[in-house]
């Protein structure tokens, strides 16, 4: 068996109990963080291409 390891970043972290304000949504929110928004935006469509397959842990 082959296994693969993805490491996120935290912008895939809920920050309330609804689960629907993530981190990154705090993050872009900031201007004074917007030259570094494509690393937890990148890490976010990675999440959500993985959560696509079935046959993925």
């Amino acid at each position: 068996m082959i296994r693969f390891g993805f490491i996120l970043g935290a912008g895939s972290l809920y920050t309330d109990e609804s689960k629907s304000k993530l981190t990154y949504d705090l993050i872009t929110s900031d201007d004074s963080t917007k030259h570094w928004h494509a690393t937890p935006e990148n890490q976010l469509y990675e999440l959500e291409f993985l959560r696509h397959f079935k046959n993925v842990n």
